[in-house]
């Protein structure tokens, strides 16, 4: 199995200080390709570009809680934990 030379990481929250906490300490792996959204829309969008390898997702977005977003990308990009 060949394992992909970058992982994509997507973190999904509303909250600056909790983004930026998340983004500092995963951006140190040269290995990881991170992507921040503020909505759970703005994901969904990425979505269709791209699949994550990892997804990070805030519980209280702005526009849905984390648990709709979650299962919003189960049954669109057929992803299993």
């Amino acid at each position: 199995m060949n394992e992909p030379s970058v992982y994509r990481i997507f973190i999904v929250e509303d909250d600056p200080w909790y983004a930026e906490i998340l983004t500092y300490h995963l951006s140190s792996n040269p290995d990881y390709e991170l992507y921040r959204f503020t909505t759970g829309k703005d994901c969904l969008k990425q979505l269709r570009k791209a699949l994550p390898h990892l997804i990070t997702i805030d519980y209280s977005l702005p526009d849905t809680n984390g648990g709709n977003c979650f299962d919003v990308f189960t049954n669109k990009c057929l992803i299993h934990p």
